[in-house]
């Protein structure tokens, strides 16, 4: 199994492709009001213990939208992987790292712009969003897969 903590295997443990050592679990949060869901899913993310975290964002949204997010929240570990292009099927791809800790405002922000997008908020993104944590050899994935919820996937390696 690989243990580099990079898009690819992600792709791979959302696909569930990988198995063996992969405990999964889903958080329902249809039923919450907007912001219950966006404070809960904020505080599950922030009380993962980590070293480093990768955050995988695909988007359909101009790319200088996302640029100017990540500016606002003095962001300053990323790297735009593919630029979106407007009416294309393909998103763009970006990718944001933190060490030891994450900004608290940013991330609280990025949930709700990704809820916000599905439940028809004005300042909503259109994005699908992948929190994968590394500590030591255990992995946590975290996909915020619509407004209705995430998935958690606990990976040892």
């Amino acid at each position: 199994m690989s243990t580099k903590l990079d898009f690819i295997f992600v792709q791979k443990i959302l696909k569930r492709k990988i198995r063996k050592g992969l405990v999964q679990a889903s958080f329902d949060l249809e039923w919450l009001s907007f912001e219950v869901k966006v404070n809960f899913a904020c505080n599950r993310l922030l009380s993962t213990h980590f070293t480093q975290v990768k955050i995988f964002v695909s988007y359909w949204e101009k790319t200088e939208i996302l640029q100017r997010l990540l500016t606002v929240h003095n962001c300053s570990n990323w790297e735009i992987i593919r630029d979106y292009k407007v009416g294309r099927y393909t998103p763009g791809q970006l990718e944001i790292c933190f060490e030891e800790s994450m900004d608290v405002k940013f991330v609280h922000s990025l949930i709700k712009k990704h809820y916000g997008y599905e439940l028809g908020k004005p300042d909503g993104l259109n994005l699908d969003v992948v929190f994968a944590f590394e500590n030591g050899n255990d992995k946590t994935i975290c996909h915020l897969y619509d407004d209705r919820g995430f998935h958690v996937f606990y990976v040892n390696s």
